[in-house]
């Protein structure tokens, strides 16, 4: 415990989002405090803090180029400590070689001098692990390979995901992940915010293809696009669907069906007396809304309709001045 205080000062848990002090009495008795206050004994620091102090203390008294086993430390610590806490360490002992098991995100994607394996399924026999099923996640050291690395924001999409995914327009909280995730069970479905960047998550992810193991596709919604362009993002990976936007699906009689059979399994409620319902809800509530809802369509068509001419006007401009 000596070599814990003395060696980080206190500063490997201020680092690590514990407020907390640890010292030793004239007595070696082991004593903590917080925000100043009056030292007291470690034993009443929370279940947390006494975890970190004992992780923390297993690893700064490892002998040197000790191998050393983490199983899913997040079990015992916080969210906003494990990731510091654990990088700090692992730098702190450099001189030691790391193994650690986790289902937290954060930590599997944080740590830019790792390799990580994604362990999907194993096979038993005998009651015994014979085989496992993982993806390896290199990490990219030298210099020229770094320029074609993932970038961080993929790496995090693709930590915990199947082997194939697919990007969608929508933002947190809406429902077009639910419903892609509906009609793809087999797919990780991951929303961005718009078709920008559902392009280049698909862009990044296929021009990067030696460093990962997913095929990754986007869908995003048509918004009137040119047949060129549709053509162009399919060869990218990139499919506009047929109707204006992703809302245009919930109208399809197939979605409907899947929809109304999985809330009736959870509720035990009747299929056909649901979906009946909902459709009668929903003519009303269009019925109300028409005007509001034409006003909208015609806004959209107009607004259209003018960028495509400010943009064929810009392009007759730039031939006039070349010429």
């Amino acid at each position: 415990m000596w070599l814990v205080c003395h060696h980080t000062d206190n500063s490997l848990f201020r680092s690590s989002n514990m407020p907390i002090e640890i010292s030793i009495d004239n007595t070696d008795k082991i004593l903590a405090s917080k925000n100043e206050c009056t030292p007291f004994d470690v034993a009443a620091l929370s279940d947390g803090e006494r975890n970190a102090l004992i992780v923390a203390t297993i690893i700064l008294t490892a002998s040197p180029e000790t191998l050393i086993l983490i199983d899913e430390p997040e079990r015992h610590l916080h969210r906003s400590i494990i990731v510091p806490l654990i990088k700090e360490l692992t730098e702190m002992r450099s001189d030691c070689a790391f193994v650690i098991a986790t289902h937290e995100l954060a930590l599997a994607s944080d740590f830019k001098s790792t390799h990580a394996l994604l362990v999907r399924d194993c096979t038993f026999e005998n009651n015994m692990a014979v085989s496992w099923d993982f993806d390896y996640i290199p990490r990219n050291h030298s210099e020229a390979e770094e320029q074609d690395e993932i970038n961080e924001s993929l790496k995090k999409d693709l930590m915990g995901s199947r082997r194939r995914i697919l990007f969608v327009e929508g933002e947190e909280g809406s429902l077009d992940r639910p419903l892609y995730s509906l009609i793809f069970p087999g797919v990780s479905v991951i929303s961005k915010s718009g078709c920008r960047e559902v392009e280049r998550a698909v862009a990044g992810l296929r021009g990067s293809e030696p460093y990962h193991w997913v095929k990754a596709f986007g869908v995003i919604d048509e918004d009137r696009r040119e047949p060129a362009n549709i053509s162009e993002l399919r060869q990218k990976g990139v499919y506009a669907i047929e109707a204006y936007s992703v809302e245009s699906i919930y109208y399809h009689p197939e979605l409907q069906r899947r929809a109304v059979n999985r809330l009736c399994d959870t509720t035990a409620g009747n299929p056909v007396q649901a979906l009946g319902d909902a459709r009668s809800a929903a003519l009303k509530a269009f019925e109300e809304a028409r005007e509001h809802l034409c006003g909208k369509v015609a806004e959209k068509t107009l607004r259209a309709d003018v960028e495509k001419k400010c943009q064929q006007r810009k392009k007759l401009k730039m031939k006039t001045i070349t010429v």
